[in-house]
Formats: structure tokens, C-alpha cells, sequence
């Protein structure tokens, strides 16, 4: 049977596995990388964001690139953080580095009280 067949039965034993894998690994691989990127981007804006009451605030002021805003922080202590970008509410960078945890910054989030 496997005689008159004309491919070579170890290429076609190899087939099967290697179908499988790019049918069904290569989709699960990519959905696992875009779910971490999603789940990244969640923690980010859930530990990061401004107070409602400033984002309303800086709804008002002007974009200063693709929906983002560059202001100054005043903290609580009354010290001033410039070159902060803001975008969705979220910090993005602080100083012009970016800021992905809040480790990244030398303050509390929770210690921000308005912005200028």
C-alpha cells in the first residue's frame, strides 16, 4: 500500500505534526503574545492614572501630540515634576523617559495634586 504511494511515507509522517503546529501553534503562540501586551497595557493604566478630577482638568488644555499632553505635576510636598507626558488619563513619560511600572517614578501617583 505504502509502495504505490508516491511520496516518501517519512515526509508525509513529518507533514502531519508540522501542519499541526502552524495550524494550531502558531495562532495560540500569537494569541498568548497579544494577550500579555493587552494585559501590560491594563496594569499600566491601572496603576498610573491621574485622579479623575485632574484628567477632566487637562481635557482642557492642549494636545501636544496624537491626544497627549505635556504638563507639570505639583505634588503634595509642593515639588514640580516638568516634561511629564499624559495620555488617556495614564502617564507616559516623566523627564522624557518612559515610564511602563510605578517603580519608574520617584513619587506616588497618589501624592500628585494638580497640574500646570
Amino acid at each position: 500500500m505504502l509502495a504505490d504511494f508516491p511520496g516518501n511515507p517519512i515526509n508525509i509522517l513529518w507533514g502531519f505534526p508540522l501542519a499541526l503546529l502552524v495550524w494550531i501553534g502558531l495562532p495560540v503562540c500569537l494569541v498568548c503574545v497579544f494577550y500579555r501586551a493587552a494585559k501590560k497595557a491594563r496594569l499600566r493604566r491601572k496603576f498610573l492614572c491621574l485622579p479623575q478630577h485632574l484628567v477632566r482638568k487637562l481635557n482642557n488644555f492642549p494636545e501636544c501630540s496624537f491626544g497627549s499632553h505635556r504638563v507639570t505635576l505639583i505634588l503634595r510636598d509642593a515639588r514640580l515634576v516638568p516634561e511629564v507626558v499624559v495620555a488617556a488619563g495614564a502617564l507616559r513619560e516623566v523627564e522624557h523617559k518612559p515610564v511602563n511600572r510605578p517603580e519608574d517614578l520617584n513619587f506616588d501617583i497618589k501624592d500628585v495634586v494638580d497640574v500646570c
